[in-house]
């Protein structure tokens, strides 16, 4: 999601948020919180850390079970459950 390197998998999201060239509102509001705002700033100093975190969620978000059939639902609208 930059414009600098974006077929590569990077820091350089954070470091554009921090140059105030966050590709949508919703990347630049990140830095209005101090938690979040800490994160992109270590984000964008530790490739290697951020490198780490991303692989541990990628391991994580593949142990979700996914719902199929009548288990689960698409929704129409995302925020609302189908009726």
């Amino acid at each position: 999601m930059d414009t600098r390197t974006p077929t590569v998998n990077d820091v350089n999201y954070y470091r554009d948020i921090l140059a105030n060239r966050g590709l949508f509102t919703s990347d630049q509001t990140l830095l209005t919180n101090p938690a979040t705002a800490s994160e992109v700033r270590w984000n964008s100093r530790s490739p290697l850390g951020w490198k780490r975190k991303f692989a541990a969620a990628m391991v994580k978000m593949g142990q979700l079970e996914v719902l199929t059939g009548n288990t689960g639902e698409i929704r129409a609208i995302c925020r609302v459950i189908n009726s």
